[in-house]
């Protein structure tokens, strides 16, 4: 009961502390983004002050053209000199309409100056008031239209400043609105977060008289514990001198693991499908024995595929015997210094395995459990355990068993496994546990077949297909 309190109370405060979060980023996130748009109304206001400075420019230009062209409204050429200088006064703001005024000023008093010295000439007329005043008309004709064009540009610059300017106060003022109500939203939570707070206070209370009690409970528990450890202590070492043992024994019994060969071949007649190997009576060798054959240049036999597979027919000397080829591939045919490997043979015992789950080697329906126990004991192996297709298990498992060869599931669907499916995947599942509490070495059907060198027919197979051709004469060219 006390857990349950602590564990309810933990919650409440979880919950109230991430409120209290959420209420405190939201009013941040406000916040910024108030003062992102305060930033950016602040540079609206200077792109429309200097929009306006453009404005005020190019009106104090359109004085100074009126006077140089005789308009009243732009004043006299007096007023028109100090216009300019209050485009110098305006600075570096309008230095561009700036310069253009100070050019059309010394325009204007260049040609005043042409028109007062020309003269005239025979093939000249002189110049007149008149002929100033169409040119000066021409001028302003210009002038007027590049006015125009600037009056366009600056009105269409105000309301693009207007209509931003707008856009950009509505959402400053949404801004102000959700920090407003992230500013409501905050203080209520706060008072709720107050209140939450007192009434964990109260709840801090009970637990401090509750743990109280705990504590004694706990004092009670450590001591049961504590003899509980011996308990384990005392099994743990038992378990670790047993580890030792097994691990003496599987040290022992993979000793080999296929990193070297059993033999080699020294001799080869592909005209009789014959070959001569290097074992003989001396190596404990028999007749109908089996080797996966190995190109002479492998150095992992575990991984490496076979080339080929022979079997001892006769047994000619302390270290010599004859076998039958049963398996080559033309292409990559037995040559002399080639290894012969298989994993059921070992001078002087014979390896252990231990079998699980369904074979049947040619696909055809039919458990060839039999036939599987029956190679390994012709290969010089021994099956201890296994179970047979009612799920019975056979023999049992020991630390001396050296390959637990694992075949396929049986299907529920299948009518020939379904009565007794459930009997064969319980006896699968304790033969594995066995396995695995022995540190048995686990191996699939094909391992099995490739190591024990297992025929799964009587003939000769060929590998590309040419069934009952005849061998091909090697040449000393062929490795």
């Amino acid at each position: 009961m006390a857990a349950r309190e602590n564990q309810g109370l933990l919650i409440a405060v979880i919950i109230f502390v991430l409120l209290f979060l959420v209420a405190a980023l939201a009013a941040f996130m406000g916040i910024q983004k108030a003062g992102e748009y305060s930033d950016t109304l602040e540079q609206m206001k200077t792109d429309l002050a200097s929009a306006q400075d453009s404005s005020q420019a190019y009106q104090i230009q359109s004085q100074i053209l009126q006077a140089y062209i005789g308009f009243k409204e732009g004043g006299t050429l007096s007023e028109a000199n100090q216009n300019l200088t209050a485009l110098d006064n305006m600075g570096e703001k309008v230095r561009e309409i700036r310069d253009q005024s100070y050019a059309l000023a010394d325009q204007y008093g260049s040609d005043v100056q042409k028109f007062a010295s020309n003269a005239g000439g025979d093939d000249q007329p002189t110049n007149t008031y008149r002929i100033l005043l169409e040119n000066s008309a021409i001028v302003l004709g210009r002038q007027y239209n590049a006015k125009s064009v600037l009056d366009k540009r600056v009105t269409n610059v105000e309301q693009d400043r207007d209509t931003k300017l707008a856009a950009k106060q509505a959402e400053v003022d949404q801004a102000q609105k959700n920090y407003n109500e992230s500013q409501i939203k905050l203080a209520a939570d706060a008072e709720a977060h107050k209140i939450a707070v007192q009434k964990l206070q109260e709840k801090l209370d009970e637990i401090q008289k509750i743990n109280r009690v705990v504590n004694d409970e706990k004092a009670e528990a450590v001591d049961g514990l504590n003899n509980r450890i011996a308990i384990l202590n005392t099994s743990n070492e038992k378990l670790v001198a047993r580890n030792d043992t097994l691990k003496k024994k599987v040290d022992f019994y993979e000793r080999e693991v296929f990193d070297n060969p059993d033999g080699r071949i020294i001799g080869v007649s592909p005209e009789n499908g014959m070959v001569v190997v290097n074992l003989g009576s001396a190596d404990g060798l028999r007749a109908n024995r089996t080797f996966a054959v190995y190109d002479k240049r492998t150095t992992n036999f575990q991984k490496d595929q076979h080339k080929a597979k022979i079997e001892i027919t006769r047994i000619r000397g302390a270290h010599q015997a004859e076998a039958n080829i049963t398996l080559e591939n033309p292409k990559d045919p037995i040559i002399t210094g080639d290894f012969i490997l298989t994993a059921a043979w070992d001078p002087g015992f014979a390896i252990e395995f231990a079998l699980s789950g369904m074979f049947d080697l040619d696909n055809d329906g039919n458990s060839d459990l039999s036939r599987v126990i029956s190679s390994i004991e012709q290969n010089g192996g021994k099956v201890v355990a296994y179970h047979d297709e009612n799920g019975n298990i056979v023999g049992e498992i020991s630390s001396s068993t050296r390959y637990f060869v694992t075949g396929n599931v049986p299907d529920p669907t299948d009518i020939a496994t379904q009565k007794s499916y459930d009997a064969i995947t319980r006896s699968m599942k304790a033969l594995q546990d066995d396995a695995t509490e022995f540190s048995v070495q686990n191996i699939d059907t094909k391992k099995m077949i490739d190591w024990v060198g297992l025929r799964l027919t009587g003939k000769i197979e060929r590998t590309d297909g040419r069934i009952g051709e005849q061998f091909r004469q090697r040449s000393p060219n062929d490795r």
